[in-house]
């Protein structure tokens, strides 16, 4: 088999005229640094990296060099982001310049005495630095072939030093035909070696602890790659939708025309089995029990993601694929990795839709991947349009409330004004913003008059009150230093956008924004009204993954008290966030320091403590936990427990549902 596939390699090759333009020169790093306009991207990471010219030189610069050696001009991928030549080394160094920038966003190691976090500052960078460098340096080995165009026509293997450190001087790409799902992923330590030497493997090693988190970013290994997973990873993520932006306004082509041969890839394979089963009739469309369903305009077609991947699972198999991923989740990345189906607005495969076909008494929703129609049906196969109607996000659900008396206001919550009132600026956005799951109780909820049940002196007391509560609370305690020293960007003025809508533009692109529109009252909600927006606001930063929940360094976690499952909420940055997103609390140019924080926080923890919807514990409010991989055992982070069973919010409470109990915090 090997002898055939080397045949086949070597005779598309050597069928290639010898001015061929897929014939590539071996380049040095200079040399790529010139042809890929890279050296003002060189110049910002080591502003970033701040650290004196000749350290720099050996544990940044070299390794960044015979980087780009090995790689030369392979793309990042073959239909998908930065698939050009050198897309890889663009791509890489992209993430490598956010990774810093996020890094130096971070107070790291997480919830530590002053002094250990300055002693370590270096060695997080360096750790963050490394993880980014090597995070797709598989891609030389699981992608492509490199193929010796200088006479010997040989495949060249990567792991065995560089083309350069090899003797060749021209070589081709081959794209390999089997696809080796995220080996990439898990061949970073291979390359370690031949990047970093020895004085920067030693400085590196020194801790354990930040070495384990490189080592479980660089093989996949979530539950063990920290903090430092979460920089790169959300590094890795602003380079690939920065460059499908690019691509999409400047009409560059997504699928990489340079290699010798280009074959079929996996999600190509894919598609023509999803077309397969389509012309076959074997995907039910637009009725009750369906795969399929189609837009109003039939522009889009969304596939229930589950039943999809098993039936195509099914399908390739029995013809022969012996490739198919187990989970179901590999074949929603690949499909998207090769731009095969639309992504929601915050670059996600999953789009949650609510169908309703009134005569067939049918109304669910489902969780789906969705695609562009023509790339689905052909002519004769375009399904009659879905006698009802199909609409992003969940079907509303009105609030529920243990508590008799509510405002006026908040018994309108049941409401929603129809889609032709909706404000024409608001509309323009729709592309933008993920529907959330009980829009109605929110924008209701945020929009409310001065509740009856409160007056404005006993909001004022209580925020006094919390405000002295948690200064006490923190004085008893280490230093629970932020997860994160976000900086906040003021959001563009967007004219005539109701408070709801800005904070859903601004947060559905990653990043916790405030709204231009402040709240000077903070005590015209009820603190009913307060809560279900927290809830709310909450599930959309975990839809969003602005917000993950059991990851090392994050705001939320699920633990067990009193032999209750309980989400944990890091005080008072998270409800400090809320305050700002909702415009309840004024955005400033940085990072809200401690008093500012303390203060955001206070109303939302006013209305909490008024709802009795916190566990309080001996007396107070806060509970604490140290982090395992707090450096101090003084360490303490300062938490808010909530009852997973008493949350009101349905979306949120099912999905904390079927999250474990983390061992992050003990």
């Amino acid at each position: 088999m090997l002898g055939r596939l080397l045949g086949k390699i070597f005779t598309t090759v050597q069928s290639a005229r010898a001015d061929d333009p897929h014939i590539l020169p071996v380049l040095t790093a200079d040399q790529l640094y010139t042809r890929l306009e890279l050296h003002n991207r060189l110049r910002s990471i080591r502003r970033k990296v701040g650290i004196d010219p000749k350290r720099y030189e050996y544990m940044y610069a070299a390794p960044i060099a015979k980087y780009c050696e090995l790689v030369q001009l392979l793309p990042a991928s073959q239909a998908y982001h930065h698939a050009y030549h050198g897309g890889l080394i663009v791509h890489t160094l992209s993430v490598v310049e956010n990774a810093i920038y996020e890094r130096n966003r971070y107070v790291l190691p997480l919830a530590s005495e002053p002094e250990v976090i300055e002693a370590q500052k270096n060695l997080w960078t360096y750790a963050v630095f490394v993880a980014a460098l090597l995070h797709d340096i598989g891609k030389v080995m699981t992608m492509v072939y490199f193929i010796d165009r200088d006479g010997q026509q040989r495949i060249i293997n990567p792991a065995a030093g560089s083309l350069l450190q090899q003797g060749v001087k021209t070589y081709a790409l081959q794209f390999r035909e089997t696809r080796h799902y995220r080996l990439h992923e898990r061949l970073g330590l291979l390359f370690m070696a031949q990047l970093l030497d020895a004085i920067s493997m030693d400085f590196l090693t020194r801790d354990l602890d930040i070495f384990g988190e490189v080592l479980g970013y660089i093989n996949a290994d979530e539950a063990a790659w920290g903090s430092v997973g979460a920089i790169v990873r959300t590094a890795d993520q602003m380079s690939v939708e920065a460059d499908l932006r690019i691509a999409t306004q400047t009409g560059r082509t997504r699928q990489f025309t340079g290699a010798a041969t280009t074959l079929e890839n996996f999600g190509e394979r894919l598609m023509r089995t999803l077309r397969l089963l389509v012309e076959q009739r074997q995907l039910p469309v637009n009725r009750p029990g369906a795969t399929l369903f189609t837009s109003d305009d039939r522009v889009y077609v969304y596939a229930v993601a589950k039943t999809l991947a098993d039936k195509l699972r099914d399908a390739m198999k029995s013809l022969g694929a012996t490739d198919v991923p187990t989970e179901n989740t590999r074949i929603f990345d690949e499909l998207q990795q090769n731009g095969l189906l639309v992504p929601t607005a915050s670059g996600q495969a999953i789009h949650n839709i609510h169908v309703s076909i009134p005569d067939a008494h049918f109304s669910q929703d489902f969780t789906t991947l969705k695609f562009e129609t023509r790339k689905v049906f052909s002519t004769a196969s375009m399904p009659q349009a879905l006698a009802g109607q199909v609409s992003e996000g969940s079907k509303p659900q009105p609030a529920e409330h243990k508590t008799a008396g509510k405002s006026p206001a908040a018994n309108k919550a049941g409401t929603t004004p129809p889609a032709t009132e909706q404000d024409p600026q608001a509309l323009k956005q729709e592309d933008a913003i993920t529907a959330l799951q009980s829009a109605e109780t929110v924008t209701n909820t945020l929009q409310q008059d001065t509740s009856p049940e409160l007056l404005p002196d006993e909001n004022e007391q209580l925020e006094q009150d919390a405000r002295l509560s948690l200064q006490q609370e923190d004085a008893d305690a280490s230093p629970a230093l932020p997860m994160v020293m976000e900086e906040a960007t003021p959001l563009q003025q967007v004219p005539d956008m109701s408070l709801l809508q800005q904070v859903q533009v601004s947060t559905v692109a990653g990043e916790v924004k405030p709204a231009n529109q402040v709240n000077t009252d903070q005590g015209a909600e009820s603190p009913e009204a307060t809560v279900a927006a927290w809830w709310a606001w909450l599930w959309q930063q975990i839809e969003a993954k602005n917000l993950v929940v059991n990851r090392s360094g994050s705001q939320a976690y699920i633990v067990e008290h009193d032999g209750k499952r309980c989400l944990a909420i890091v005080s008072p940055k998270t409800f400090a966030d809320f305050a700002v997103a909702v415009g309840n609390y004024p955005a400033s140019e940085g990072p809200l320091n401690r008093e500012a924080m303390v203060a955001a926080a206070g109303p939302v923890q006013s209305a909490i403590h008024k709802m009795h919807v916190n566990i309080p514990f001996g007396g107070k409010q806060i509970h604490y936990r140290k982090p395992k991989s707090a450096q101090s055992a003084k360490a303490r982070l300062s938490l808010y427990f909530f009852e997973l069973s008493k949350i009101e919010h349905k979306g949120l409470r099912e999905f904390l549902d079927k999250c474990e109990v983390t061992d992050l915090l003990i």
